[in-house]
């Protein structure tokens, strides 16, 4: 299903001079704590644009299956040699290589990345949002600000002992 988003962009100033991506700011709100992923939201200029899973928070990391820490972060358009194609790219990230934004649906599919869709059915998320949100990067300038903030409520019944 094809979707139009037109998002205006924040006057903020950009560095160096070019055009950057200053002006779009992302904001992953986490939501949902469970046993093996966190549940969230993902805001443009603080507007809903999709649903996101990631791996469950970990207080030590284990590789590919710890969520990256909430703060903030440059995404900019990588080509990806995992996936060969052009990907937003969370840059930056302390103990991680590779961080890309990208679809799927269960913990399975994270390894460590943010996964984005347009549907949330139940713990599940549907319906990759990957090629908008590259898109609205792109007509940004290339690149943009990302805050991931943890807002989090466990969901009764549904958090067991989180395996350290």
């Amino acid at each position: 299903m094809a979707r139009n988003f037109s998002l205006a962009l924040v006057n903020a100033p950009s560095s160096g001079g070019h055009s950057s991506m200053d002006g779009l700011m992302l904001t992953l709100i986490r939501t949902e704590l469970q046993a093996d992923r966190v549940l969230g939201e993902l805001l443009a200029n603080g507007l809903h644009f999709c649903y996101t899973l990631e791996d469950t928070l970990r207080p030590i990391k284990i590789a590919g299956c710890t969520a990256i820490p909430a703060g903030l972060y440059r995404v900019t358009l990588e080509r990806s040699p995992k996936f060969k194609r052009v990907m937003p790219t969370i840059a930056n990230v302390p103990n991680y290589k590779g961080i890309r934004i990208h679809g799927g649906n269960k913990p399975t599919d994270t390894e460590g990345c943010p996964l984005v869709a347009f549907k949330r059915i139940g713990n599940m998320i549907q319906g990759t949002a990957e090629k908008a949100l590259t898109k609205i990067i792109q007509d940004a300038g290339g690149s943009c600000l990302l805050v991931i903030v943890d807002h989090l409520a466990p969901i009764p019944g549904k958090i067991g002992k989180l395996t350290i």
